[in-house]
């Protein structure tokens, strides 16, 4: 989720909808989740870590804070790995999520032969905020 939003400016998009233009066939469908904006606070408990174990190594990432920045929501978690052995590395991760919304994902997405299809919204949940989901179709 958020893909687009991880890269630097309207460039860098453009590089990777040009690539997903290239590998869909002429009717091929793409869909890109997007926030648009910076949810309401809620009055709950923060969520659980997302964790996957993989032969004895446990992998773990406690969303912390989300704050807006500078054209961007910058999100922090902790990411914890455990090794088959017990040993615990942790490090802050912090990635920023450029500010897009989908009138501008769609003028993009026609640049590079894509036609946007419509948008689909997707709930937030306790776990999530909610996104917004553009598709876009490959032109023949």
């Amino acid at each position: 989720m958020q893909l687009l939003q991880l890269f630097d400016g309207p460039e860098s998009r453009l590089r990777c909808l040009r690539c997903v233009a290239a590998h869909l066939v002429a009717g091929g469908l793409a869909a890109f989740a997007i926030v648009e904006s910076m949810p309401e606070p809620v009055d709950s408990a923060p969520p659980p870590p997302d964790t996957r174990e993989v032969d004895g190594w446990v992998y773990s990432s406690l969303p912390i804070d989300a704050r807006i920045g500078s054209g961007s929501i910058q999100v922090r978690r902790l990411r914890q790995t455990v090794s088959p052995k017990g040993e615990l590395e942790e490090e802050l991760y912090e990635v920023a999520l450029r500010a897009l919304d989908a009138i501008t994902l769609e003028r993009e997405a026609r640049a590079v032969g894509l036609r946007p299809m419509g948008r689909r919204a997707i709930a937030p949940t306790d776990a999530h905020v909610g996104s917004t989901v553009v598709l876009v179709e490959k032109v023949a």
